[in-house]
């Protein structure tokens, strides 16, 4: 009896064991296994938008690689959060949340063995930037201008392409004028800006002067009449350089008279002027000074007492030609010998 009951009970426990390996085999063709819920997640972030209207069509997609159905999925911001979106215990492997907008978030995929989590980040493809810091051109004509781009959303890294060819976040040595920037994040989102750089108005200086030659002795030369078209900014400095042999020499007063040579010439006179930006500008033109003739007189007296056979004869020299003659004196004379062309009595 004994007998009989044990081979009762060991053929009842191989029927068992066969019908549980059959049940595992027809498991692990549906593609499960025993023991906690491993998955993998794919994350599709929203689409390029502009961050004053930030999309909410990012998604996570969960799948389940091993476990055992059902299977609840849950969405939260942190692992020991509220539950932001659940499926429910499900049996399918594949779960996708929708709606979403930028943020981490935390996956939980719940079955029979436990639970398994896993992170995911969604976030806003928009590149969303303004100038931060830039400077004008610090001069009329100057290259000294700068500008930098300051972003903020998308996804890092960032790409940066300037209209003159720049790919840096900052730029230097610019001119006047106007530049574009195209930022593009790592997701292929780009928003392009533009950044004008200014100068001040040119620095022009006049003044006015007898430019007509003259003399060397006697005569000192006014200039007077000075005139500043202005960046806009303080003239702090003027200087004069009025050329070799000149008494002054240089000045710094507005307008400067009775200025002096002691050497004949075409003399350069220049005026810089400086403004509070430390902008300069110098006008330039020059004067002329002539030296004074000299005279040789060569003689002839009169041969006989009565006579009127007397001559004298002019050879000037130096100063500029032509010459003009102006004679005085006492006795009579009834020509004058000139030795150069063109004298005339």
């Amino acid at each position: 009896m004994k007998l009989i009951n044990k081979i009762g009970w060991s053929l009842g426990l191989t029927k068992f064991k066969k019908e549980a390996w059959l049940v595992l085999f027809f498991l692990s063709l549906q593609g499960f296994a025993w023991g906690q819920a491993t998955v993998s997640i794919t994350v599709t972030n929203p689409t390029c938008s502009p961050a004053t209207t930030p999309l909410s069509n990012g998604e996570i997609k969960v799948d389940v690689t091993s476990g055992s159905p059902n299977f609840t999925y849950n969405l939260k911001y942190t692992s020991g959060g509220a539950v932001l979106a659940t499926s429910g215990s499900i049996s399918l492997t594949t779960y996708t949340f929708t709606g979403l907008m930028a943020s981490d978030y935390v996956i939980e995929v719940v079955d029979a063995s436990g639970t398994a989590t896993s992170n995911a980040s969604v976030v806003n493809l928009n590149g969303v930037f303004g100038i931060g810091n830039y400077t004008d051109v610090k001069c009329n004509g100057g290259n000294d201008g700068t500008a930098q781009i300051a972003v903020t959303g998308g996804k890092t890294p960032y790409s940066y392409s300037w209209s003159n060819s720049s790919t840096s976040q900052s730029v230097t040595g610019l001119t006047a004028g106007t530049y574009n920037c195209t930022v593009t994040d790592f997701a292929g989102c780009e928003v392009t800006k533009s950044v004008t750089i200014s100068e001040p108005n040119a620095l022009i200086s006049n003044w006015t002067v007898n430019t007509n030659p003259q003399c060397l002795q006697g005569n000192s030369f006014n200039f007077y009449g000075v005139t500043v078209s202005t960046s806009g900014l303080p003239i702090t400095s003027y200087s004069w350089n009025f050329g070799s042999g000149s008494t002054p020499s240089t000045s710094t007063s507005t307008n400067v008279s009775a200025v002096a040579y002691s050497t004949s010439g075409v003399k350069s006179v220049s005026l810089t002027i400086t403004d509070l930006n430390g902008c300069q500008n110098t006008y330039i033109s020059n004067v002329t000074l002539n030296s004074l003739p000299t005279v040789i007189l060569t003689t002839n007296n009169i041969t006989c007492n009565g006579l009127t056979n007397g001559s004298v004869s002019v050879s000037p020299s130096g100063g500029t030609s032509p010459y003009t003659y102006s004679w005085a004196g006492t006795g009579s004379v009834s020509s004058v010998t000139a030795t150069t062309a063109g004298m005339t009595t």
